[in-house]
């Protein structure tokens, strides 16, 4: 992860995962901002390619390490290789707002329920050269 605000602490959180498949992680970044913003947690991870059982799974312990409130605002974001609707995504729904709904396809920008974010603008960006996944851009104002 690269950010211009100083990074506080890092933590990888091992997914599960099922023999002869990809072992995942969900990295944990707590980042301080210095432009008044509070600190605020960032998550990024790569979920299972392979198996919608893995995939769940791999939720589950996410929604099992993120706290559902309190602390510090959190942001989750990744290629959860899960679409809209998907088992997976459901469960997310529970506690997580899609910030790129209706434009989501596998990659996501989550925002914790109750965290006052609010999406100002949202760029999905053209460009099929450098990966088979189109960059995502979500900015976000906080609102207190």
């Amino acid at each position: 992860m690269l950010s211009r605000f100083p990074i506080v602490s890092v933590k990888a959180h091992s997914l599960p995962y099922r023999y002869g498949l990809e072992p995942r992680t969900a990295l944990e970044v707590r980042l301080r901002p210095d432009n008044g913003l509070p600190e605020f947690i960032l998550v990024g991870t790569h979920l299972c390619h392979q198996s919608n059982e893995a995939r769940t799974e791999q939720v589950r312990e996410i929604d099992r390490i993120l706290p559902a409130r309190g602390g510090p605002p959190v942001i989750l974001a990744g290629d959860l290789n899960a679409r809209p609707g998907s088992d997976p995504m459901k469960i997310i729904a529970e506690r997580w707002v899609d910030a790129i709904a209706p434009r989501s396809e596998i990659d996501y920008i989550l925002l914790r329920r109750g965290d006052p974010w609010k999406v100002i603008e949202v760029k999905i960006v053209d460009e099929r050269v450098v990966s088979d996944h189109r960059p995502v851009l979500a900015v976000l104002e906080w609102t207190r």
